[in-house]
């Protein structure tokens, strides 16, 4: 309980201040205080007729003045300031309207109003203080602090928060309303909002479109603000947001789902702890902000924001957040990073998440439609669960760029594009398996300059609509796949593509080791895998660059590209077969693995327009058939492999050429000397043999340009690397009966 500094005068707490009958301080009005009070200052011993004030006069109350059951509906003249010298006004059951009223008290922790009357009007205050309506000290008191802060929110404006208080019931947000604790760049430790076993609801309701604002404030809660209205704009800045039980207790809640708009929401600068930080489905904003927060151990969702099928979020930023934990805390929960409806662009930037597990899907971004920019963001850690994904078929004509990022340790879905149906068991239970990037629909994704560690799953999954259209109009198209580096691979395939794809180009990627220990046996490892059974009426794919890619380290069992054919069959009331058209595979280096190229069919229907030229590879083209199918090859180029004998193929425009017999035995290796290593300028490649073709490649293996060698054995070829930046380097020589790689120190 805090008193008046004047020695005796004794405040009341939240009930009240102490009856008329038993303060000798308290008097009636005196009607001698009816005075024109032209001067400046005036010292008021009796409660005033409020009408009678003067305006831009300071008025010093050293007194308690009880208004009783008197409403001063009249507002304070303009610009009249109350000085409380440790005293205070009883309001009672009465109101008073401020007129841009100054407040100055001589201690701000003092109570100069009761908890009873209403404040209504507009106040000049730099801050408006808890404590003048009684609210406590935690160390010092138990008492409910919800009507004082209640109070302090109804007049709106400034609140200053010095200490702890205890909040059980709702406060209504009605006025242009800005929460504080310190004028500092973090949270000063010094308000602590307290659940209790009766508190139900959240902390803070909107009742009005008004402008929020919540920071540097440490809250305990089971929840904090829940939007029962529009608002031009809510920040919730510099704040700990933290939940001592283990249930998912949500920070901020839309009411309902009802349709809200905020003009701006911004959340930067926060720790949150244990809790879901947002779930606003239904709210639309034209911008959205969450930035430079720091999320731990945290259950579900960090950012919703689901509105309608007809209603498009505006730009989002999602960037610089320091996320570790986040998980579906029951069965068949999710664990969403960002989930957001169709929004105008997204920027995904620079955060660093780690340890995301959902029991039914796990996912980095999850949203309908959009301009994606998913840029130099660090993955660490995701597992547990597979997928479900969003499209309601909006507008596919947007934008996908997922570029400069680390994926480590992945063994389930990072980052999931927007295939096709919102949620539920059904389509998790048909989409069991997903990847890093899931396509389905989208249109325009470049995938570049990505590092996969330790793979687990996907770098890239290209699936199908479950309901396409007959027009190609929802099937993903210009898919670019460049300058990826991927490691240490425990997955069948690093990417696989179903027959619903336009346009797919995949250019100077390099691949360090395939493996598929955790997959059944007969599935091999594989770079790319065309696959998947399909009832789609359309041209399975069409339009394929492979070219300059880079494979070491590859097991004897594993291949470049796998083709099974026979899965592409139509079988929805149409006579056109799926086909494989427009194929290119060019310039592409594999050192090790079974097989380069691998097409095998059950039922197959054929592929058109096949060009496999100018690779260096170690294995042989694995042409096989299947079941009682035979391969359908037509206006090919096939240059550079190794055909697999007695194959039966059927309706060839051109013949495949076999350049070299796969019945010649295994020669010795081959001597090859490079010097000087390390080089400035010009590089000598020495052989006994015959060179037939020279690649240069970088470090991370991906492509920088074919050499044509000087023909003849005991040749010496002469490389000129002045104009080549230093680092390391690799040649990859192609000769005879051997592929060999060296390695080079530009200076």
């Amino acid at each position: 309980m805090r008193q008046y500094l004047k020695s005796h005068l004794i405040m009341l707490l939240i009930v009240g201040f102490i009856p008329a009958s038993k303060a000798n301080t308290i008097k009636p009005i005196d009607e001698r205080m009816n005075l024109s009070m032209q001067q400046s200052e005036v010292e008021i011993q009796d409660a005033n007729d409020f009408a009678n004030l003067v305006a831009n006069t300071v008025y010093i109350i050293d007194a308690v003045y009880s208004l009783e059951n008197v409403n001063v509906v009249t507002p304070i003249p303009v610009g009249v300031t109350f000085s409380f010298e440790g005293a205070g006004m009883l309001l009672d059951n009465g109101a008073l309207v401020g007129n841009n009223t100054r407040i100055v008290t001589s201690n701000n922790d003092n109570q100069i109003f009761d908890t009873v009357g209403e404040m209504g009007g507009t106040w000049d205050v730099p801050f408006i203080f808890p404590s003048w309506f009684g609210a406590t000290d935690m160390p010092n008191s138990t008492d409910d602090d919800t009507l004082a802060l209640q109070k302090a929110v109804s007049m709106g404006g400034n609140i200053l928060l010095g200490e702890e208080y205890t909040i059980t019931d709702t406060i209504n947000i009605t006025k242009n309303t800005t929460i504080n604790s310190a004028f500092t760049a973090n949270p000063t430790h010094t308000l602590i909002i307290y659940d209790t076993p009766n508190m139900i609801s959240f902390v803070f309701t909107l009742q009005a479109n008004v402008d929020v604002s919540i920071e540097n404030v440490e809250i305990e809660t089971n929840g904090l603000f829940e939007l029962n209205s529009d608002a031009s704009s809510i920040i919730l800045r510099n704040n700990i947001v933290s939940n001592e039980t283990l249930n998912a207790k949500t920070v901020i809640r839309n009411y309902n789902n009802i349709p809200r708009n905020i003009d701006s929401f911004i959340i930067t600068g926060n720790h949150f702890e244990q809790v879901t930080v947002a779930f606003l489905d239904g709210t639309t904003s034209n911008e959205l902000i969450f930035n430079d927060n720091v999320i731990r151990d945290c259950f579900r969702y960090l950012l919703r924001a689901e509105s309608s099928a007809d209603e498009e979020q505006g730009y989002i930023s999602f960037q610089r957040n320091d996320i570790d934990g986040l998980r579906g805390n029951n069965a068949g929960d999710v664990a969403r990073v960002l989930q957001a409806s169709a929004s105008t662009t997204i920027d995904y930037l620079d955060n660093t998440i780690r340890n995301i597990e959902g029991t039914a899907a796990a996912n980095f971004i999850y949203w309908r439609a959009g301009n994606l920019n998913f840029i130099g963001n660090h993955c660490f850690d995701i597992s547990s669960g597979t997928g479900a994904i969003h499209d309601k078929g909006l507008s596919l004509e947007y934008t996908v760029t997922i570029r400069d990022n680390v994926f480590d340790q992945s063994n389930t879905d990072l980052l999931v594009l927007p295939p096709e149906e919102f949620g539920g068991d059904n389509i998790i239970k048909r989409n069991p398996v997903l990847g890093i990037i899931n396509i389905s629909r989208a249109h325009n994704v470049n995938i570049e300059n990505n590092e996969y560690l330790n793979l687990r799953t996907f770098a890239l999954r290209i699936s199908h609509p479950f309901t396409p259209t007959s027009d190609n109009s929802q099937l993903p198209e210009n898919i670019v796949f460049h300058n990826n580096t991927v490691t240490n691979t425990n997955n069948k395939s690093v990417i696989l593509v179903a027959p619903v794809v336009t346009n797919i180009d995949i250019t100077n990627n390099c691949i360090d080791g395939l493996s598929n220990r955790r997959i059944e046996t007969n599935h091999h490892p594989r770079f790319i895998e065309f696959s998947v059974n399909s009832s789609h009426p359309l041209a399975a794919v069409n339009d394929v660059v492979i070219s300059r890619n880079t494979l070491i380290k590859v097991p004897r069992y594993a291949e470049m590209l796998w083709v099974n054919d026979g899965n592409f069959v139509c079988t929805s009331g149409t006579n056109i077969p799926a086909k494989i058209n427009d194929v290119v595979i060019s310039e592409n280096s594999q050192i090790g693995g079974q097989s380069f190229v691998t097409f095998q069919g059950v039922n197959a229907t054929g592929i058109r327009n096949l060009s496999i030229t100018d690779n260096v590879y170690h294995n042989v083209l694995d042409i096989t058939r299947g079941g009682n199918a035979c391969l359908d090859i037509q206006e090919d180029d096939v240059t550079n492999v190794e055909v697999e004998p007695n194959l039966i193929s059927c309706y060839n425009t051109v013949p495949i050429i076999n350049e070299t017999n796969p019945d010649i035995p295994k020669q010795k290796t081959t001597t090859i000397k490079l010097y000087p290593n390390p080089v400035t300028d010009v590089l000598t490649i020495e052989s006994e043999t015959v060179i037939k073709a020279i690649s240069l490649q970088r470090s991370n293996g991906s492509f920088i340009k074919n050499i044509k060698p000087i023909e003849g054995k005991n040749r010496l070829n002469e490389l000129n690397l002045e104009n080549l930046a230093k680092g390391v380097y690799f040649l990859v020589i192609k000769t005879d009966t051997e592929i060999i790689t060296k390695q080079i120190i530009k200076e």
